[in-house]
C-alpha cells in the first residue's frame, strides 16, 4: 500500500511542478473571467454617440411613437422607399434604418432593421418595447370597440324586438277596434 502512496505522490508532484501548469492555474480563470466580461464591455461602450435612425412605416402604426433621447435620434421619412433609405445609411447619413412593412391584416408582425454596424443592446431593446406596447395599446382599442359594437347590437336588436311587439299590440288593437 506505501507503494502506491509513492508512486501517486511521485506523479502529482511531475504534474504540478511543470510550468505549463503553474501558468494555467493563475491565467485559466482570468481569461475565463475575460471571455464574458469583454463582450459586455463592448456592447455597452459601443453606443456612446447619439445615434441617427432613419424610420420608414409602411404600416403607419409606429410614426410618432417613437422619443428621441441623449443615445439616439429618430427621423420619420413617410413615403421614403426603403432602398433609398439603405443608401443614406450607407452613406452615413442615418446610422441606422428602421423598416416596418405594410400589414396585409390589421396588426404588424415584424419590422427590419438596416444598419452597417452593429445595432446597440439598448437601441434594439428600446424599438421593441415602443412596438409592443403600441400594439398591446391597439389590441386593446380593437377589444374595446368590438365590445361596443356588440353591445350597439344587441340594444338594436332588443329595440327591434319591442318596436316589434308594439306594432303587433297595435295591430290587435285596431283589429278589435274594427271588429266592435
Amino acid at each position: 500500500m506505501n507503494k502506491i502512496g509513492l508512486i501517486i505522490r511521485r506523479e502529482y508532484l511531475t504534474r504540478v511542478r511543470k510550468r505549463s501548469f503553474l501558468i494555467m492555474t493563475f491565467l485559466g480563470p482570468i481569461l475565463m473571467a475575460a471571455i464574458y466580461i469583454i463582450p459586455i464591455m463592448l456592447a455597452l461602450n459601443s453606443s456612446n454617440e447619439n445615434m441617427r435612425i432613419a424610420v420608414v412605416d409602411e404600416s403607419h402604426w409606429f410614426e410618432n411613437r417613437f422619443q428621441d433621447n441623449k443615445e439616439h435620434t429618430f427621423v420619420i421619412l413617410p413615403g421614403q422607399p426603403i432602398d433609398s433609405v439603405k443608401n443614406l445609411v450607407k452613406e452615413n447619413i442615418f446610422d441606422m434604418a428602421l423598416y416596418v412593412p405594410p400589414t396585409q391584416l390589421n396588426i404588424p408582425s415584424n419590422a427590419i432593421v438596416y444598419s452597417i454596424r452593429q445595432v446597440p443592446m439598448e437601441v434594439e431593446t428600446y424599438i421593441s418595447r415602443v412596438m409592443q406596447k403600441e400594439i398591446e395599446d391597439q389590441k386593446l382599442n380593437i377589444e374595446q370597440a368590438e365590445k361596443i359594437v356588440d353591445e350597439a347590437r344587441l340594444k338594436l336588436a332588443k329595440d327591434m324586438q319591442e318596436r316589434k311587439m308594439q306594432e303587433t299590440l297595435r295591430e290587435r288593437a285596431f283589429q278589435e277596434y274594427l271588429q266592435e
